[in-house]
């Protein structure tokens, strides 16, 4: 993570926001965000299933949260799923996983310093 001479501060890799400070962001620097996938294939192995959840409104939406200091992924994970009303218990001792995107996401909530 590049740093500002001047103060001192991370700055986006991508350039200016034109919002300075950490704005929405917990985190000076990177903050990660894990986004649990779960698929599965029919029993027929003919297609994928994936599980996503259903808010309060009519979207949509993945389970997600940021990566805690000193989190690992599949820990973040565990702690993601375990706060969804389903039962993903069997799921969460598989240890295939694998990790579908690493990388900078263009966020409305990133600023020149998160």
């Amino acid at each position: 993570v590049p740093f500002d001479e001047q103060s001192g501060e991370p700055r986006n890799p991508r350039g200016r926001t034109g919002i300075t400070g950490r704005g929405a962001l917990k985190l000076w620097g990177p903050n990660q965000a894990v986004y649990p996938i779960i698929t599965r294939w029919d029993a027929a192995r003919e297609c994928s299933q994936v599980y996503a959840l259903k808010n309060n409104t009519v979207q949509w939406e993945l389970p997600s949260d940021f990566l805690k200091v000193g989190e690992s992924v599949p820990a973040a994970v565990r702690r993601i799923l375990s706060t969804t009303n389903l039962e993903f218990g069997a799921l969460l001792t598989n240890t295939d996983h694998r990790v579908v995107y690493r990388g900078y996401v263009d966020d409305a909530r990133n600023t020149d310093n998160a």
